[in-house]
């Protein structure tokens, strides 16, 4: 059986949020973002790199640990449609 996401939750219906074609946010390196994870969880992360198709997200202390040069800790790529902006009330 396949996950579905209520079409009244907020993920599905704000699309300016999003990382979609239309969408003219692009995400900082840095920048927290909400992600959207398998069974329709969501969890908050920061960029390392936006791709063509993905961007890179990882944990604060794996991104701490990225910018020393750590190799043996890649970014997890996510299609850009499953990342969001976060709200400054949940980023601070």
């Amino acid at each position: 059986m396949k996950n579905i996401i209520p079409q009244k939750s907020e993920i599905a219906t704000d699309n300016r949020n999003t990382l979609s074609e239309n969408s003219a946010w692009v995400p900082a390196k840095g920048e927290l973002v909400k992600a959207l994870g398998a069974g329709g969880s969501s969890r908050i992360l920061k960029v390392w790199e936006v791709g063509d198709r993905v961007i890179y997200l990882c944990s604060e202390g794996q991104y701490a640990e990225l910018q020393l040069g750590a190799k043996n800790k890649p970014a997890i790529g996510f299609p850009k449609r499953d990342v969001f902006k976060v709200s400054e009330a949940v980023s601070k």
